[in-house]
Order: structure tokens, then sequence, then C-alpha cells
């Protein structure tokens, strides 16, 4: 029985460390990312880097459950996303102009 109590609570601990990691990994990129971005407003860099502040802040509490790491985390990677996907949008309807020497041929 004690042994099993052991048991969860390794296991509780180790999901607290790897959401803590993957919190820290998420955090890093995002503030490369932003520190990167030429395509994006000031205003939506300023909420990705909120995003970024409330994940750190989830990680230095010490008191933070895997859930809430886990949490900060998904709201970062979401705002990440819509930064992405607004520049796909901006190169794809770049890249689907005519070029100056297709115009130029025909």
């Amino acid at each position: 029985r004690e042994a099993e109590d052991h048991q969860e609570a390794d296991k509780k601990k180790r999901e607290a460390v790897e959401a803590k990691n993957t919190a820290e990994t998420q955090v890093i990129q995002a503030e490369k990312a932003v520190g990167e971005w030429k395509h994006v407003s000031e205003e939506e860099k300023q909420q990705v880097q909120e995003a970024i502040q409330q994940t750190k802040d989830a990680i230095s509490n010490e008191s933070s459950t895997p859930e809430q790491l886990q949490e900060a985390n998904d709201k970062l990677q979401k705002n990440q996303r819509k930064r992405r996907r607004k520049k796909r949008r901006r190169t794809t309807r770049r890249s689907s102009k005519p070029s100056l020497f297709h115009v130029i041929k025909n």
C-alpha cells in the first residue's frame, strides 16, 4: 500500500516537472519568435508578450498545478498560432499576385 502511495506521488511530481519544462520551452520559443516578427503589429506582439508573462508567472509559482501550467502554455501556443496563420495568409496573398516577369512575358 505504501509503495502505491509513493508511486502516485512520484507520478504527480513527474507530471508537474514535465508541465513546467514544456512551459519553459514554449516561453523561450515564443520570446525568440516575437523578436523575429516583422509582420506583426506592436499591439499583437504585446498580446503574445502578456501570454508569455502569464506563463512565466505560472512557472515561478510553486503552487501551480500541472493543469494550470498547461492552461497558461495552451494560451501562449494559441496566441502564437494565430500570428503564424496571419503571416501565412500575407505570404500567400503576395505569392498569388503575378510577378513582373510573368506580366512582361505575356
